[in-house]
């Protein structure tokens, strides 16, 4: 494995969401098969329902049905957990967020953002506490491809609490720049926010038919899922965001984004698409990166892989990226013959990369990878292995100047391999946060 060098608001109704949200479930599972309002006072209790919960484990919701998003405000004081959930038996679907105000030790009772609209939240929590929630909608009944049965034009909305999570407003509906494109749906957005909240991104894999595309813009693959790379930035803290562009020319479709911001520059890091053959393409980790100015540069490869896959394949599994003091941090999984598992790399904001270093564990498929910086510069890193029937929950930390670790008390049991998992950096450590049949699950590590 070497380096890599730079390559040249309408609302749907709540049984239409309800039927897309299983059917993507599933999809997302046959997908990775197919490769090899609160009251902030009260707090959890430090029981869940996996017995094998290492010590310090406490459930701050339940009924979760995907998406589980956490971040940290600079000081570590703010902490703030999304997540997404259907009740199957109502139709009910809703975003919520609970908030810890002591750095992750109790956490308030969960608050319902926006109900019944949205999915897939992803949290970020800013200096001053602010906590921002952006979020994907769309309208079932207009279809963008009437050959399309799932064809709905999709955008992103953003919400704000300015009270500690105890309340949530929209503040921003990005239907006029995107409500006629195609979003894919079997993966969420990437958004990120900048410490003081001013520069916002949203990224997102297109699929919009090249019949309805503009001039210039890059084509969705009709027998793959090569998907091209979108993005829209706000650089007026979500008062107004720039006209959607492609930032990157091909993308895994079935592999999640992550979207990122180093100091002012928005970025986002993902699993790249390149042609080898008529049968076959390569999935290496790639990233895209503006100035301050949201000007995009050129594509730059993470690491040369080499991992090839068959059209039709699909790993489901995109790099984590986080960016502190000019150098970014990405961690990403492959399955490369004899460097198959979970790698690591720095370099400077934009790239090029170091030569990767390999995170210590036995090689195994993982649904996505997580990454998050702490104030000392310590990288947390969590993965998912796919042994079925035991799927776990990996933790690395990658101190500043040392050899990445396995934290092995961290090893929990997932109810399915594609079960959400975020990880925050705090002053000293992270918050991990997981969901296991349902429950929301949190615990600091390296405190």
């Amino acid at each position: 494995m070497t380096a890599a060098t730079p390559r040249a608001a309408r609302r749907r109704s709540v049984h239409g969401r309800a039927r897309l949200v299983t059917a993507l479930l599933v999809a997302g599972t046959l997908a990775l098969a197919a490769c090899s309002s609160g009251d902030d006072e009260a707090a959890t209790t430090t029981t869940g329902s996996g017995a094998a919960d290492p010590a310090g484990t406490i459930v701050v919701g339940e009924g979760a049905t995907s998406n589980i998003s956490i971040d940290t405000s600079t000081d570590g004081t703010i902490v703030a957990a999304a997540w997404y959930e259907l009740n199957d038996e109502t139709g009910v679907e809703r975003s919520l967020v609970a908030t810890s105000t002591d750095g992750g030790a109790t956490f308030g009772e969960p608050v319902v953002v926006d109900e019944p609209s949205t999915q897939d939240p992803q949290v970020a929590v800013n200096d001053d506490g602010t906590i921002l929630v952006g979020a994907l909608t769309y309208d079932a009944e207009r279809l963008v491809d009437p050959d399309d049965s799932l064809s709905w034009p999709g955008w992103m909305v953003l919400f704000r609490s300015d009270d500690e999570g105890r309340t949530f407003e929209q503040v921003a509906d990005l239907e006029d720049q995107i409500g006629e494109r195609m979003l894919t749906l079997t993966e969420p957005p990437g958004m990120a926010a900048s410490a003081d909240g001013r520069t916002i991104m949203f990224a997102w894999q297109d699929r919009t038919p090249a019949e309805l595309l503009g001039a210039g813009e890059p084509v969705p693959g009709e027998d793959t899922v090569a998907r091209p790379v979108w993005a829209s930035v706000s650089t007026d803290a979500g008062e107004t965001f720039s006209t959607p562009r492609a930032v990157a020319p091909s993308s895994c479709g079935c592999c999640r984004i992550e979207a990122f911001v180093a100091g002012d520059a928005p970025g986002v890091a993902y699993r790249g698409l390149q042609p080898v053959d008529p049968t076959h393409d390569e999935r290496d980790p790639e990233l895209v990166q503006a100035d301050a100015a949201g000007n995009f540069a050129e594509p730059v490869e993470i690491s040369d892989d080499a991992y090839v896959l068959p059209l039709d394949g699909c790993p489901a599994s995109g790099p984590g990226v986080a960016s502190a003091d000019g150098t970014t941090h990405v961690a990403w999984w492959t399955e490369v013959d004899g460097e198959a598992g979970w790698w690591y790399a720095t370099g400077p904001d934009g790239g090029p990369f170091g030569e990767p270093v390999a995170l210590p564990a036995d090689p195994t498929i993982s649904y996505s990878v997580e990454l998050a910086l702490d104030a000392e510069g310590t990288s947390w890193i969590t993965g998912t292995n796919w042994d079925v029937p035991e799927h776990h929950l990996l933790v690395w930390e990658v101190p500043a100047d040392g050899d990445p670790t396995a934290v092995e008390d961290q090893f929990v049991p997932l109810s399915s391999a594609t079960e959400g998992f975020d990880v925050a950096g705090l002053p000293t450590g992270a918050a991990v946060a997981w969901l296991y049949e349902g429950d929301v699950k949190v615990r600091l590590v390296g405190t």
